[in-house]
């Protein structure tokens, strides 16, 4: 079971106080844990284990094939602050540290940057969770120390219903209890259904509820399926948007977007 393997893995380097999961030759070397995840992640594993996440981007490492010893420089500088906090250090799109290297794609330079990445991860003695949505070659250093990889499978209907009815409890919005008949709610089990329906990911869900509740706010009203619907329509506009091409977005600017128009002015008025 991948949850087992992952709480496992975890939860061994996190109750060790700071020991080595498996001990090296080297001293120093290799006594970290390193995990490498194609998909949605993290912060349930920061959550479950109670400790800070430490989340940064190729981009935060200034990554630059002109310029390897600046990634150096960033990502010891990252690693050190962590294992001060004890935080779980989360590499988000790490595409580029783990993609196969070649001498016509990825020069001299390229491939230091890769080296030092690897070498300094080596040494680390905490949890790294490194996530990307490449799914080629893996470069064979990368793949060597890495303890666990795992590819995510997309949500099904019944996992998103979980995560629609925990996103909207936080929200402090009830759901229908079949159990409860006489109880108010605030969406029923027929709405819950709808939107367990839409394919989508746990972070669009989480950030679908946040923009509905502001929304609500504003206005303001209880937090209800509509305001959901407006969320999602201002969602499929910039998405047809986005896969049609930019020619056709200037064509349904009036009515697709005079939805979105109305919902940012009324998100300043409630902010302001």
């Amino acid at each position: 079971d991948d949850k087992q393997f992952i709480k496992a893995l975890v939860e061994a380097r996190a109750t060790t106080e700071g020991a080595p999961i498996f001990e090296d030759v080297v001293p120093g070397k290799g006594g970290g844990l390193v995990m490498l995840f194609h998909g949605g992640t993290a912060e349930a594993i920061s959550e479950h284990l109670q400790l800070p996440l430490y989340k940064v981007t190729s981009e935060d490492l200034h990554v630059n094939p002109s310029s390897p010893e600046k990634v150096e420089v960033r990502l010891k500088r990252i690693l050190e602050i962590s294992s001060l906090w004890k935080a779980i250090v989360l590499i988000d799109e790490a595409d580029e540290f783990i993609k196969g290297r070649s001498a016509a794609s990825y020069g001299q330079n390229g491939a230091s940057s890769s080296g030092a990445f690897l070498r300094l991860l080596e040494y680390h003695s905490g949890i790294v969770i490194l996530t990307t949505n490449y799914f080629g070659a893996i470069d064979a250093a990368v793949r060597s120390r890495i303890n666990f990889a795992l590819r995510y499978k997309n949500l099904d209907s019944a996992s998103r219903r979980i995560l629609w009815k925990k996103r909207l409890s936080l929200a402090g919005v009830t759901v229908q209890n079949p159990d409860k008949p006489g109880v108010d709610y605030d969406f029923s089990q027929e709405e819950l259904s709808r939107l367990a329906a839409r394919d989508t990911n746990g972070r669009d869900i989480k950030n679908t509820v946040q923009t509905a509740q502001a929304l609500a706010r504003s206005i303001p009203q209880p937090l209800n399926i509509t305001h959901i619907y407006r969320v999602w329509k201002v969602q499929d506009a910039f998405d047809a948007g986005i896969w049609t091409g930019p020619e056709n977005v200037e064509d349904t600017w009036p009515t697709s977007y005079s939805s979105w128009i109305i919902s940012a002015l009324e998100l300043l008025r409630f902010c302001v």
